[in-house]
């Protein structure tokens, strides 16, 4: 008798595991790029950490599409992905970066059943008709407006140059910084360091600043090398939008993955509360920093007022 009763009580003990199991919430992270990318990985931080302190279950799949870049590349990795999300029934679904929303979220997922969270689409989610009725998010922004005009305080600006690996959303950056400003810009897209070199020398002679944009998908990049070029080719001010590019200019105005990774996160978490997606209203960026690069700044001979480093919210000596 007392055995019988003890195997009742394991039984209900392991059923209530296991429904306990299956009631977790369920948080799939499609993720365009891969988790040695330096935006991703500091994306993913803050995107784990925010859902770390919930009991949620959180699948992570990367397409790897920065260091692929063909669209027959793409478009297998977006097959990939829709099987593993329809696969994994997940709750909601967070989708980083441009690619995941053009090949995954646009084409399979649009007004679907599942609640997607985006975030990484640059400049603006018009060209994947966002919002859907399943779907919200937060824009990327680049505070190039800003850079400009903090670059022009060293320098004559007439021409602007960008600099950046060849790929979707290096593309869309230069297409859209070109109506950001009322200077010419002239585009560098580059897929191997040997064009990265010939094109930063080039650059010198042909516009007033430059923008050096990400470099994520050069394959062969060499941050020693380049910064040889920089040292001994360098004639003009250069900055950036992306923190792990500030040691190679001098003026940083730099977007967060965090923000955008934490914002993605806890409106998840909302949704998961039961917080309708079309309710949820598109969101920006407000947070950034301004870096300023003392190394850089001697190699142009810039000479970088008091005034200016105290508004900085980091220096680099």
């Amino acid at each position: 008798m007392k055995q019988t009763i003890w195997r009742v009580l394991l039984v209900l003990m392991m059923l209530f595991f296991v429904h306990h199991a299956d009631a977790r919430k369920r948080v799939f992270w499609l993720d365009s790029y891969n988790p040695t990318n330096k935006w991703t990985s500091e994306l993913g931080m803050a995107i784990e950490s925010a859902l770390s302190r919930h009991d949620v279950e959180l699948k992570i799949h990367h397409m790897d599409t920065k260091r692929n870049n063909s669209v027959a590349y793409k478009m297998q990795a977006a097959q990939k992905a829709v099987k593993m999300i329809k696969e994994y029934k997940p709750d909601v679904v967070i989708a980083s970066e441009d690619d995941a929303s053009k090949y995954v979220v646009e084409p399979y997922f649009k007004n679907d059943s599942i609640p997607f969270v985006f975030c990484g689409v640059n400049h603006s989610g018009d060209r994947y008709g966002y919002p859907y009725k399943n779907a919200t998010g937060i824009i990327e922004l680049d505070p190039i407006p800003k850079l400009i005009f903090s670059l022009s305080r060293f320098h004559f600006v007439d021409k602007v140059g960008y600099l950046a690996e060849d790929g979707t959303s290096a593309r869309i950056n230069g297409g859209v910084y070109k109506t950001q400003t009322r200077f010419s810009c002239v585009e560098y897209y580059v897929a191997s360091m040997k064009e990265w070199h010939e094109a930063y020398r080039r650059a010198q002679n042909e516009v007033d600043i430059l923008i050096i944009g990400n470099t994520s998908a050069i394959k062969d990049w060499n941050g020693e090398a380049a910064m040889q070029t920089i040292r001994s080719q360098s004639k003009i001010p250069t900055g950036c939008v992306l923190e792990f590019l500030t040691p190679f200019t001098f003026i940083g105005c730099i977007k967060l993955a965090s923000e955008q990774g934490d914002w993605a996160a806890q409106t998840a978490l909302r949704i998961l509360d039961g917080v309708s997606v079309s309710s949820i209203p598109i969101g920006e960026p407000v947070d950034g920093k301004l870096i300023v690069n003392f190394e850089i700044a001697k190699v142009l001979n810039i000479k970088v007022p008091k005034s200016y480093t105290d508004k900085a919210d980091m220096v680099i000596r």
